[in-house]
């Protein structure tokens, strides 16, 4: 946290004497115009507030105050040939509990270091504002924080699934006397997917040389092998988005009114299927959006 904010002083020297040489000629409307400039290079303070009274699923609000400060790097004071906008960002984050009351803690610090450069040339007369985001985990509560969410993800993903192998319906559909080979053959046949030899021998490699699948570890480890299979993910993906299209276009279950069963969802899941879930090539999202049925939702 020591190092941004030190870099955010450092740089307030240059735009201090920057303002002081050409900020005493601008007109009122020359700074409208340039506080209304993304790439300004005037030095900024902002503050904004996003309050939302309701959350869908939960009766609770949420609220976000954000300060962010503006530093502009000009190259007569910096050693770089082109202006440099340092961007740290503060938020102060109000989140449901999930037991009826709310906290606040602070956010993470976000440093945006932005080179502003003509693009694609000078006399294009156009600015480009490009460069990296930095990230710094300084928030007080891993809720209203990014942290370290992809190890968070993980941890998450390797406790499911060593919970999920324990139950009893699993280990009643695929028990512990099982071989490693007919233990991965049976998840692959439930996935609905033909895995290649590869995929295959990985998952019943987690296994070692067991005869038998009374390793819980293993069995959860091969399970993820599967869960992760790429044929998987996209048939999973394919029909979830087609879901998707009914629930969020349509308001309504594939198979409710005026449809009867599952006729319309397997047309789009096949369709999509057919462009390998290219679903703009497929046009499922244009299909959607000038049908009567989506139409008439709003008089048309």
């Amino acid at each position: 946290m020591g190092i941004p904010i030190l870099v955010a002083l450092l740089s307030l020297a240059g735009p201090s004497a920057f303002a002081q040489d050409e900020a005493r000629d601008m007109s009122v409307a020359r700074l409208e115009q340039e506080f209304s400039d993304p790439l300004t290079t005037l030095p900024q303070l902002f503050t904004q507030d996003a309050y939302t009274p309701v959350n869908y699923g939960i009766n609770s609000s949420t609220n976000r105050v954000i300060a962010r400060v503006i530093v502009p790097r000009l190259p007569k004071y910096s050693l770089f040939p082109f202006v440099q906008l340092v961007r740290p960002s503060f938020s102060l984050v109000t989140v449901p509990t999930g037991r009826g009351g709310t906290r606040t803690e602070f956010g993470d610090m976000q440093l945006f270091d932005l080179a502003v450069i003509p693009w694609p040339g000078r006399e294009t007369g156009l600015l480009m504002g490009v460069g990296p985001v930095f990230v710094f985990p300084t928030a007080t509560d891993r809720l209203v924080g990014q942290g370290a969410w992809q190890q968070q993800l993980e941890n998450n993903t390797l406790a499911f699934t060593a919970e999920f192998v324990r139950r009893a319906r699993f280990t009643a559909a695929l028990p512990i006397s099982m071989s490693p080979s007919d233990f991965v053959t049976r998840l692959f046949i439930n996935a609905g997917v033909l895995p290649t030899l590869a995929d295959r021998q990985a998952a019943i490699n987690e296994f070692g040389s067991a005869i038998t699948t009374s390793d819980v570890a293993a069995r959860a480890r091969a399970l993820r092998d599967v869960a992760d299979n790429s044929t998987l993910k996209q048939q999973e993906f394919n029909r979830a988005f087609v879901l998707m299209q009914f629930l969020g276009y349509l308001r309504r279950n594939p198979n409710d009114a005026p449809d009867a069963d599952y006729t319309g969802y397997d047309f789009w899941l096949t369709k999509l299927n057919q462009f390998n879930g290219n679903f703009v090539a497929a046009e499922m999202v244009k299909a959607f959006i000038v049908s009567a049925e989506y139409r008439q939702r709003f008089g048309s």
